[in-house]
């Protein structure tokens, strides 16, 4: 088994929506960070972050060679997952 606790997005949100979505999250619920850290992962976020869809998780376990997957967890606010690859 491999888990996996990434990023993940619906399939009707785009690639901006989710950044904007997850800036708007740490900006509010992240506050144990100061103004000069929030501001670094959120400059890291913006440049990085590719959150994959659902279906992709599928269709990138299928070219890993596993033959099942689940998705037992979808954070509350629709920012986060954990995959699990079952061999």
């Amino acid at each position: 088994m491999l888990v996996v606790y990434d990023v993940v997005h619906r399939q009707e949100k785009t690639r901006e929506e989710y950044l904007n979505q997850a800036v708007r999250h740490l900006e509010t619920d992240w506050t144990i960070f100061t103004a000069e850290q929030l501001k670094s992962i959120r400059n890291h976020v913006r440049r990085t972050d590719i959150p994959e869809s659902w279906e992709e998780w599928r269709r990138i376990a299928q070219e890993s060679g596993y033959d099942k997957m689940r998705f037992p967890y979808y954070d509350k606010n629709q920012l986060f997952g954990i995959i699990e690859f079952l061999d």
